[in-house]
């Protein structure tokens, strides 16, 4: 979550400013608030936990329309998956990435 903190852009709301905050909540093992502030006050998304450690996200792009969801084994793990796949599918959006595929990007990453 380290990475996600310096390599994402920044999400509405949060600054640079922000990131001693993040490491603090990470150094003290809150790693599902240190997610929740990296994805940002603005952020809609929701979470699932089943058994045996399978959690799942599901968030909504802050700019168009699309939903996108992640695994991981810890509900921080899932919502990082997810708010990644998102700011993928945020670039996707603002690149002609591949002219030949009509599968948006989130969706060639599954």
């Amino acid at each position: 979550m380290r990475e996600a903190l310096v390599l994402l852009p920044q999400a509405q709301g949060r600054s640079l400013a922000d990131a001693p905050a993040i490491e603090r909540m990470l150094d003290a093992g809150a790693a599902l608030s240190a997610m929740l502030a990296i994805v940002g006050p603005g952020a809609r998304f929701m979470l699932s936990c089943g058994e045996e450690q399978a959690c799942m996200a599901t968030v909504l792009a802050t700019d168009g329309p699309e939903e996108v969801t992640g695994d991981g084994r810890t509900p921080a793990l899932a919502l990082l998956a997810a708010h990644v796949s998102a700011c993928l599918a945020g670039l996707e959006r603002c690149v002609a990435l591949d002219e030949t595929s009509s599968a948006p990007l989130s969706a060639r990453l599954h």
